[in-house]
């Protein structure tokens, strides 16, 4: 039987650039594995210096990947057509267009979440 591959796929680090990731990680993981039982669940970490290969390794095969909003998104036309793609926006980044055009037109569903509030680790949150 083949199992569905399900990517959370995060934002590594890029010199210079702020980290996005998922407040509560295993909790996001635990409800996929939940809900989604017989599915392969993987976390991949976006890496900046990624060969073209390996960056198009983190989504092939993927009928689902979840991720935060950022360049390493475009790996994601590297997906089957018709598979489906979450883009979580950071907080204060809900205006922004994003790449919703482009991944409709490649024939992704595609579907867009806005965090609900700033990550603890923002200036505006730390003492």
């Amino acid at each position: 039987v083949h199992r569905q591959r399900i990517v959370v796929l995060l934002r590594g680090g890029a010199p210079g650039g702020e980290p996005r990731h998922f407040a509560h990680l295993d909790h996001l993981l635990q409800f996929l594995r939940a809900a989604l039982p017989f599915h392969d669940l993987a976390v991949e970490r976006a890496q900046p210096a990624a060969q073209l290969c390996e960056q198009a390794a983190w989504v092939a095969g993927a009928s689902l990947v979840i991720s935060p909003h950022g360049a390493h998104l475009l790996n994601a036309l590297w997906m089957d057509t018709g598979a489906t793609l979450i883009e979580v926006m950071p907080w204060g980044m809900w205006e922004y267009p994003g790449y919703q055009s482009l991944f409709q037109r490649s024939g992704l569903t595609y579907h867009r979440v806005n965090s609900s509030r700033p990550p603890a680790d923002a200036p505006q949150w730390v003492d």
